[in-house]
């Protein structure tokens, strides 16, 4: 049984996905408010293509999660310069 069918079926589609995501979503917002990205202008700059950059991304299947590394962004070495990531394909 996955996730998905534990959770309560009494919850809207989108509050099930809410909760299945929370712990992925809390660690890239950790990770990126830890770069200060409104620190500076430059920093600004770059989290606006990193945005830019998130919302190309189609959501995984719930069947197929992906860890962070699994996402398509973090191949663009830029963003994983800036993120500090280990891009893997």
């Amino acid at each position: 049984m996955n996730d998905m069918t534990q959770m309560s079926s009494g919850l809207s589609l989108s509050k099930r996905l809410k909760q299945a995501t929370q712990d992925q979503h809390e660690r890239v917002d950790q990770a990126i408010r830890d770069l200060q990205p409104f620190a500076t202008r430059a920093g600004y700059v770059e989290f606006l293509k990193v945005q830019y950059l998130f919302s190309a991304i189609p959501p995984p299947s719930m069947k197929r999660r992906r860890s962070w590394h699994g996402f398509p962004i973090c191949r663009n070495e830029a963003v994983t310069t800036r993120f500090g990531a280990t891009a893997r394909t």
